[in-house]
């Protein structure tokens, strides 16, 4: 008697199982606390991962498709090293940053596409973009009711593990709460902010067809994203997510989601919340600036003469102009992915920086689902307006969550039939392929 070998034994569904759990450990490391010193509960994550999985599954690393991104990070790691292997002899006018802090930022994105393109199935990429899609989402929507819950009271004794453990040492988020700017369980502004805006479009992208969830889930988000006091949310954010929205919904479903958005929005001003905020007055700023021009403003300071990123800039040029200065880069707020690159790599980091992120527009440009690639394209254009205020490829949590979902977006687009293969279905009886989300 023949027997029936069971779906859930088969090494595809082995698979499965293994890179769904390992994209949702992954996903919810994200929101984890410091562990000890400057270690994160998401580096635990993906490094474990890479330690206990890669050995196992390095042979069946697929990069097709991927090449566009892996090339040039992998080149910028490349000259990053060699800046610290064989430093400038020029003495910098600042004290050099930790190398294993600079590493870190490098090579934690490069164990991400490993770890999904050796272990994850085509097949399963766009189950599992959902699976992360929801888990950024909740997480964010929770994190902005802790924003919500921190303009009334004090929860930096919670909080405090998440944004560091050097107790002696002031946080910026406890700074910047000086200021009524709250982010929830992130150290930095615009890491909150890049975040939430970044949650809002995978909610458009995930729950369009259900607006009773989209809303619920974008009122925490959005009014997260504005105590944040966050620039990349509230001018980058902000019209994307409306923008996506309005685009994806069906019928008059966008319209009833903005209303009802609108309508909570007036329910919080009537309620006096926003009065008694100490941050209202800083927020109010972005739409009413009254100091120096407003690109000076909006950027605050990073243009122009004197600026941080001028300074870096002449600063990478007389010391090492070509290559910079090594992973560990400088002591100095970068504010800028510009920054960021041109110090660690001088004028071929940033240039294969650029080359990544013309990568990601390729990519979406590539992309045949209509929807994915609405998605992939708006995604891009976040990403890359978020990077002139901080380097989204490389920051804590957030370097994450974005490689995370251009490696899932690499996969979907190479499971994707070809045109000649969509051309020769069709002919000879066989029938065509329609393409679904």
């Amino acid at each position: 008697m023949a027997t029936v070998k069971s779906d859930a034994c088969t090494p595809q569904a082995r698979s499965g199982t293994l890179s769904t759990a390992i994209v949702a450990i992954i996903a919810l490391s994200t929101f984890g606390p410091y562990v000890a010193g400057s270690i994160r509960t998401e580096q635990i994550a993906v490094y474990g991962a890479s330690l206990v999985i890669l050995p196992f599954t390095i042979s069946a690393l697929r990069t097709r498709g991927g090449l566009r991104l892996l090339i040039p990070w992998v080149l910028y790691i490349t000259i990053a090293l060699l800046g610290v292997v064989f430093p400038s002899l020029i003495v910098a006018r600042w004290e050099p940053g930790s190398v294993l802090a600079g590493v870190d930022n490098m090579l934690l994105p490069l164990m991400i596409l490993m770890i999904l393109w050796s272990v994850v199935p085509g097949t399963s990429a766009s189950a599992l973009l959902q699976i992360f899609a929801r888990i950024i989402v909740v997480g964010m929507a929770v994190n902005g009711v802790l924003a919500m819950i921190s303009t009334r009271v004090d929860l930096s004794g919670i909080l405090r593990p998440f944004w560091g453990n050097a107790a002696s040492v002031s946080t910026t988020a406890e700074l910047a709460a000086l200021l009524g700017r709250f982010g929830g369980i992130f150290n930095q502004p615009a890491e909150a902010g890049a975040l939430y805006g970044i949650a809002g479009l995978l909610a458009v992208f995930t729950l369009a067809d259900r607006p009773g969830r989209l809303v619920l889930v974008l009122i925490p988000i959005v009014i997260g994203g504005l105590i944040s006091v966050s620039k990349i949310f509230i001018l980058g954010g902000i019209p994307l997510i409306l923008f996506y929205w309005l685009k994806s919904g069906r019928r008059r479903s966008p319209v009833v989601g903005l209303f009802s958005l609108a309508i909570v929005a007036l329910g919080i001003v009537q309620s006096g919340l926003l009065d008694k905020w100490i941050g209202f007055s800083y927020l109010t700023r972005l739409v009413n600036p009254t100091e120096g021009g407003l690109v000076s403003f909006y950027s605050s300071g990073r243009t122009g003469d004197g600026s941080s990123a001028a300074l870096i800039a002449a600063e990478t040029l007389r010391v090492s102009p070509l290559t910079g200065v090594g992973a560990g880069g400088w002591k100095v707020p970068y504010d800028s992915f510009f920054s960021e690159s041109l110090a660690v790599g001088g004028i071929l980091g940033f240039a294969l920086q650029l080359c990544v992120f013309a990568g990601i527009f390729t990519l979406a440009y590539q992309t045949k689902d209509p929807s994915r690639r609405l998605f992939t394209y708006l995604f891009a254009i976040f990403v890359a307006g978020a990077a002139l205020g901080f380097s989204p490829l490389t920051a804590n949590r957030v370097s994450t969550v974005v490689w995370l979902i251009l490696g899932l977006l690499v996969l979907l687009r190479t499971a994707e039939p070809s045109r000649e293969r969509l051309a020769g279905h069709g002919r000879g009886g066989l029938p065509r392929v329609q393409l679904t989300q």
